[in-house]
């Protein structure tokens, strides 16, 4: 032992303490010696580090995550130029196959189903447009401006972009809304934002779980104080009891890969438009989401 041969020894270790909590204690053992330099006697010593310890590992983190989010906002960037280019060759295409149409419709004896074929990539070059405009539109920095939107049109039209996490996969997203038609006054960015996080962890937790026959149901209905809630529920394993507590807190997540900031930032956006965003706690089988968005006056 390095002590017993009058050498200061140190080293850190983990116990529980008496309220049965982990804490860490930086050890040392102090040697003294007699004149002729033998150990005699060894001094232990323990400062409880257990604050600075978790200060740093929060710090590392918080390095960590910033990192991430850099790299984020550069994806952002580099996403919205991508879309930018590519937007000018999906114009030229719709173009292209739109003038094909027009000079085909006048020839006769055409192959058999030749200007379907061109109808039907004339339809797709018009759908890969709005994926990317919708696509710029969600990368941008935006304005903060709110405006009146058709609440089920914006839904529908997540549903329709999200699409692409859906391939391959048998998870299935249905969209319940109430008859009657509702306008909200809002960012409109910022909402498709807190429903694509709300829909995406539906499908990834599917997926992780392994789940066959995975479901994602969107619903929206009118309450009696005027407002207009969503609700996005899904057949996954539901909410992690250890996170319960802290769903919407930062930092808090299952995820291998995962931040833990998409409630916390959904939570303030709905807060910010003088909604509410919640967890069911009481659903039994799955993950249920809700939030209430004041109505347009």
């Amino acid at each position: 032992m390095e002590a017993a041969r009058g050498k200061l020894v140190r080293f850190e270790a983990e116990h529980v303490g008496k309220e049965g909590l982990p804490a860490v204690i930086d050890f040392s053992l102090k040697p003294v010696l007699n004149e002729q330099g033998e150990t005699v006697l060894i001094i232990p010593e323990g400062r409880d580090i257990t604050e600075r310890k978790r200060a740093e590992e929060e710090a590392q983190r918080m390095q960590q995550e910033s990192a991430h989010v850099m790299r984020l906002s550069t994806m952002g960037e580099m996403a919205s130029g991508m879309a930018h280019e590519l937007n000018q060759p999906l114009t030229a295409l719709v173009s292209y196959c739109g003038t094909a149409l027009k000079l085909v419709r006048d020839v006769p004896s055409l192959p058999e189903g030749y200007i379907d074929i061109l109808e039907r990539a004339s339809g797709q070059a018009h759908r890969a447009g709005e994926v990317i405009r919708h696509l710029r539109e969600f990368v941008s920095k935006g304005n903060n401006n709110k405006t009146r939107v058709v609440l089920d049109e914006l839904i529908h039209g997540v549903i329709d972009f999200i699409g692409w996490d859906l391939r391959d996969s048998d998870i299935q997203v249905a969209f319940q809304p109430d008859p009657r038609a509702h306008e909200v006054c809002i960012d409109k960015i910022q909402i498709e934002q807190v429903l694509i996080n709300l829909v995406r962890n539906g499908i990834e937790a599917i997926k992780g779980a392994g789940i066959s026959g995975g479901q994602v149901d969107i619903a929206t209905r009118l309450t009696t104080d005027g407002s207009i809630e969503i609700s996005v529920a899904d057949n996954g394993p539901g909410i992690d009891p250890s996170i319960s507590n802290s769903l919407f807190e930062p930092y808090q997540t299952s995820k291998e890969a995962g931040m833990g900031m998409g409630l916390s930032i959904s939570r303030s956006i709905i807060e910010a438009h003088n909604g509410k965003l919640w967890a069911d706690e009481q659903r039994q089988k799955g993950a249920l989401f809700c939030m209430s968005i004041p109505g347009c006056e």
